[in-house]
């Protein structure tokens, strides 16, 4: 037992300075907690869609308080984004198709009854520079799915005789991706850790850049 304690006196010794630059080295890191919700809206254009569809943006993140300087800040962000979720009607009507006119008694015209459904959501994951306290600058990855569906109501005419109403069965899609995501935004102060925080961002969604903007409050901790 005597020489294990002449040896392990030596080692205790040697590690306590060790253990203390550990600990300086393990000290919590500089930073701010921060939340954000968002209410905001996106432009379908280019989903055939006539329409800015409402949405909401809950993010988180951290402030790098260590790599802050004069007039800039640093942050990782961090968040679930409801970019759309739309459903479109519509009514027009046109002549028969080719499968129609295959009928035995083909329809003289149809009267369509259309529902279109659009939802894009999924998660963001980036980083955001605060340049002088007000205009911040944010970009990352946007991990999202797109679900669509398409209804129909038709309404078979003809010469002679009632009309038939025939509903198919509805078209829907589901697709999941990785898009990017940049936008510039204003965050006004109001009281305390409370800022009011606005943006405006562009999203690639599928394949195409969808214009969004969102408006609600920040929350540093």
């Amino acid at each position: 037992m005597t020489a294990y304690k002449s040896l392990l006196l030596p080692l205790i010794v040697t590690a306590l300075p060790l253990i203390a630059t550990a600990q300086e080295d393990l000290a919590p890191p500089d930073v701010d907690l921060f939340l954000e919700a968002q209410y905001g809206g996106a432009d379908l254009d280019d989903f055939g869609l006539d329409s800015i569809a409402d949405g909401y943006r809950l993010r988180g993140g951290l402030w790098l308080n260590s790599l802050s300087t004069r007039h800039l800040r640093f942050a990782l962000e961090a968040g679930l984004n409801q970019l759309a979720r739309e459903t479109t009607d519509s009514a027009f009507s046109r002549g028969p198709s080719a499968e129609e006119l295959q009928q035995p008694s083909p329809p003289t015209s149809v009267d369509v009854l259309a529902r279109d459904r659009l939802e894009v959501s999924g998660y963001e994951l980036g980083a955001r520079m605060l340049i002088a306290r007000y205009v911040y600058a944010r970009a990352g990855l946007y991990m999202h799915r797109v679900k669509t569906r398409h209804e129909e109501i038709r309404t078979l005419n003809y010469g002679s005789g009632s009309p038939q109403v025939f509903e198919p069965v509805p078209e829907s899609d589901s697709s999941s991706k990785t898009g990017g995501y940049a936008g510039l935004g204003l965050m006004l102060p109001l009281t305390g850790g409370i800022s009011l925080a606005a943006d405006y961002s562009l999203y690639q969604v599928d394949s195409e850049q969808v214009g969004t903007y969102g408006i609600g409050l920040h929350f540093t901790f």
